[in-house]
């Protein structure tokens, strides 16, 4: 049976050769696909639609800082009015 497997992750070391490569020495009938690794083509994907027109992504991703990090609902306002982008990971 052929499988087609989406290696998902991280793009920094070559976990996705190690796995093609030991799928090919057991023979293994698989079609592998990934995301784009290569940083530059990653980070300018959207690029050819032009910038944004609103605050729309700014404000999706600030309000899911809001429900997942107790920030405060005033400084996500601050930073949505003043187009300041942040991330809070973890």
């Amino acid at each position: 049976m052929a499988l087609t497997v989406y290696l998902s992750g991280e793009i920094h070391t070559d976990w996705r050769q190690q796995i093609e490569q030991g799928s090919a020495s057991h023979n293994l009938e698989v079609t592998f696909t990934a995301p784009v690794t290569d940083h530059p083509a990653s980070d300018a994907a959207g690029d050819m639609l032009g910038a944004e027109d609103n605050n729309f992504w700014l404000a999706t991703t600030l309000i899911c800082c809001l429900l997942r990090k107790n920030i405060s609902f005033d400084s996500v306002t601050q930073l949505i009015s003043t187009n300041t982008a942040c991330l809070f990971l973890a």
